[in-house]
């Protein structure tokens, strides 16, 4: 038994029952696959509705001599930029030209510029929808003081390991707390279903120890995008301790965690034509109940997310204030019964990005310290 504050967490426990790593990562990932397979299907279809539209609006001969052109032209401009005699051009102004360029071949083909970014619009949206998150949204201990002192009982302004409240052993609802150092820390990312196209380039290093550091930073890049390039990669960092539940009913969590960093860095380039693109990333903390045979879904709050379109500029910088306190308040949906369970608390790192003709950089770090956890079953 730990001697930290964090051993208050494991009072009535038997020996720990955490499972290996590899188990749980192997129920995990393929947990993962099987949840997304449907969501792979919506955004599929969605995105060969919004081709479908296209050539319906100029016919389908003309689309594909249209793709091709602008294909030909894109390459026109890099061939440009070739050395020696690339070095001494303008490239903003041969793009301005290409795009006049493109600009009168769709005129030429009787294409309404207007139609076009309707369906664009309406693809972007209706993807937006299939991929956006269901958890509920994070809060700042600086903006939301009361509701974190209202919900555990500490004091929002203290230091993180400031003495926690007293238990009441016959309170079955009470609060089980822990703080590291915790039992176990892993991590992974896992390129979702089919959804992740092998033109694009995902990089991850990933961070996660038993003091609570977790998170990520992810790159999600694609220089020669195609006709409807999309991707969906993700990291998930955790750490893990054992609970044991007095009771049966819903879990529900506190995470109070420092945030370290939370950086976002997206550009697109090359907008021609039929061309458009768009990424999603998320930043969110969540908990996941574990035991044998039993691996539900997990449970958090989105801390922070970036959504940015082939219309808009460059975008690089941070959302949360670094070294700033936060916490999540995740609930599972599920009941939980009596008994020991692995507890897994952690941070994901989500990007969602689909390109169309246009180059795509992504990348986000995302890290956290994990400096307190309560449980406690729902009222």
């Amino acid at each position: 038994m730990r001697k930290t504050r964090s051993s208050r967490g494991t009072r009535g426990l038997a020996t720990p029952n955490l499972q290996s790593g590899k188990e749980v990562s192997g129920r995990q990932r393929k947990q993962e696959k099987e949840t997304t397979s449907a969501l792979d299907r919506k955004a599929k279809a969605i995105l060969e509705e919004s081709r479908r539209r296209m050539r319906d609006l100029v016919g389908r001969k003309a689309y594909d001599d249209l793709r091709a052109a602008i294909r030909s032209e894109r390459q026109a401009l890099r061939d440009l930029l070739q050395p020696p005699e690339g070095l001494k051009r303008d490239f903003w102004a041969d793009r301005r030209a290409l795009k006049k360029k493109i600009d009168a071949l769709l005129r030429k083909y009787g294409v309404s510029a207007d139609k076009v970014k309707r369906i664009q619009a309406d693809t972007r949206q209706k993807l937006g929808e299939v991929m956006a998150s269901d958890w509920g949204a994070g809060y700042s201990i600086a903006k939301q003081p009361h509701k974190f002192q209202e919900l555990t009982g500490l004091d929002p302004n203290s230091v993180p390991t400031a003495a926690l409240p007293p238990d009441d052993p016959n309170d079955p609802h009470r609060w089980f707390w822990f703080m590291p150092p915790y039992e176990r820390a892993s991590g992974w990312v896992l390129e979702r279903g089919d959804l992740t196209d092998e033109d694009f380039i995902v990089t991850a290093s990933q961070f996660n120890t038993t003091g609570g550091l977790v998170g990520s930073e992810m790159t999600c890049d694609n220089y020669d995008a195609g006709n409807g390039d999309s991707a969906d990669p993700w990291t998930d960092n955790f750490v893990e301790v054992s609970i044991k539940m007095p009771i049966m009913g819903r879990l529900q969590a506190v995470i109070r965690a420092q945030c370290l960093r939370d950086f976002y860095d997206v550009s697109f380039t090359d907008e021609f034509g039929f061309s458009h693109a768009w990424a999603y990333q998320e930043n969110s903390l969540y908990i996941q109940v574990i035991a044998p045979n039993f691996n539900p879904p997990r449970f958090g709050s989105v801390m922070s997310t970036n959504y940015t379109t082939g219309d808009d500029p460059p975008v690089m910088g941070e959302h949360l204030i670094s070294g700033d306190y936060y916490y999540a308040y995740p609930t599972t949906k599920h009941t939980i019964g009596v008994g020991e369970y692995t507890l897994r608390v952690g941070a994901t790192n989500i990007h969602r990005v689909f390109t169309d003709d246009m180059t795509a950089r992504c990348r986000s770090i995302f890290l956290w310290n994990i400096v307190s956890v309560g449980v406690r079953i729902a009222y």
